[in-house]
């Protein structure tokens, strides 16, 4: 099935071409391109907020294969690892878990293909990967620290730290224009109107708005430093929103984050270029599951997010 970009898609997201040239819906849109059926002049495209060009050649493949998995895993990044916690660096650009029952390349499935590695090629051959349990998630295009659970009782004492909101997890940001010290208290909704995420309370359609639908979000943004046309913020979850929660929030206050290319309308001015959005988890305090031991980890800035300070200091 073949489509042509035409001038009325001149620009537009590859998701929302896909969506409106092929009449899907958007879930199914997204779900095409993440499994790597949707090719750009015979490229295949897993970005959705890809810009489309006019005279583009746009097909749908139901028999293309999904992409392979990586297989690069950098043991740098695992920061403490013990027999019930593992906590590590995730770069961006990779899932932390699966997000549909077909994802093959996650963070997850890296770490344990490394641990399995490190156990030995006997258990590799058997196929056996090590125990390793999700206890929190960072969204894809978001680096930064997590921890991982290897046991029950791990899972289960981390979970309720999580819950009871005992646990300090610290994003720092780079966002567009001068971002006061602020809470941010919204209700998250999966569509806010246009098959993006949004709050309920900035929806596109009027009938959400009137009500506090979605999921409750609360964020805690402190001015870490103002640099040109620019401020660097950190910003602590109070109350999650799920995924997207920081991009949507921030965007919604006015200072949408520098290199995002879905929530970025309505910014004064000339965007600050990033081929990488600026967003990082850069730290982590919880105790220990079992012992009780305070742990505090940190996750310095990748180094692409310190070049585009550099140059905003310059």
């Amino acid at each position: 099935m073949n489509r042509i970009i035409d001038g009325a898609h001149d620009g537009v997201r590859l998701d929302k071409c896909v969506k409106e040239l092929f009449a899907v819906s958007w879930s199914t849109a997204r779900s095409r391109i993440e499994a790597g059926k949707i090719f750009c002049d015979k490229k295949v495209a897993t970005a959705p907020e890809q810009p489309m060009r006019r005279g583009v050649s746009l097909t749908y493949d139901a028999d293309a294969p999904r992409p392979a998995a990586r297989d690069d895993f950098d043991p740098a990044c695992i920061l403490y690892a013990d027999s019930h916690v593992i906590v590590a660096v995730k770069p961006a650009g990779v899932v932390t878990t699966k997000v549909d029952e077909d994802e093959r390349d996650t963070f997850l499935r890296r770490l344990r293909l490394h641990l399995a590695r490190e156990k030995g090629p006997s258990r590799k051959r058997r196929g056996a990967l090590p125990s390793l349990m999700t206890v929190h998630r960072l969204d894809k295009l978001t680096s930064g620290v997590l921890v991982f659970a290897r046991s029950g009782v791990a899972m289960d004492g981390l979970s309720t730290q999580f819950k009871e909101r005992t646990v300090t997890w610290t994003h720092l940001a780079l966002v567009h224009g001068r971002c006061p010290a602020v809470t941010i208290s919204s209700h998250i909704q999966e569509d806010r109107g246009d098959g993006l995420r949004g709050s309920s309370e900035h929806s596109r359609s009027k009938k959400v708005r009137r009500r506090a639908e979605g999921k409750p979000a609360v964020t805690r943004v402190e001015v870490v430093e103002c640099l040109r046309n620019a401020t660097l913020v950190a910003c602590n979850f109070e109350r999650g929103g799920g995924t997207n929660q920081l991009r949507v929030q921030l965007f919604e206050q006015g200072c949408p984050i520098v290199g995002d290319r879905t929530y970025l309308k309505g910014i004064r001015g000339e965007p600050i270029n990033s081929l990488q959005l600026l967003v990082h988890a850069n730290h982590l305090s919880f105790r220990h599951p079992v012992t009780g031991a305070p742990m505090s980890f940190a996750a310095p800035l990748p180094d692409y997010f310190e070049a585009t300070l550099a140059q905003l200091r310059r």
